[in-house]
């Protein structure tokens, strides 16, 4: 299953949603800042994946994040 971490506050949210049912890509929602667990989850990717590097020189948090059910990492929903 293709889970996207997200979080109800950040704006880029809504359109990468928009985007990503225009595709037809079916996945679970996990909200980073109503849920501890995934907030976890998300942080553990981040930390370790060397696709955030540039987010985190820029200040920025890295989602919303597409994790498919292939393992590939995906930030950019333009």
């Amino acid at each position: 299953m293709n889970i996207l971490y997200y979080s109800s506050l950040c704006p880029d949210t809504m359109p990468a949603e928009s985007k990503l049912e225009a595709e037809g890509v079916v996945y679970e929602k996990r909200d980073i800042t109503a849920n501890l667990t995934y907030m976890k989850e998300f942080l553990s990717l981040r930390d370790r994946e060397l696709i955030f590097e540039k987010v985190k020189s820029q200040g920025q948090i890295g989602i919303p994040l597409l994790v498919t059910d292939t393992g590939e990492l995906r930030l950019k929903f333009e």
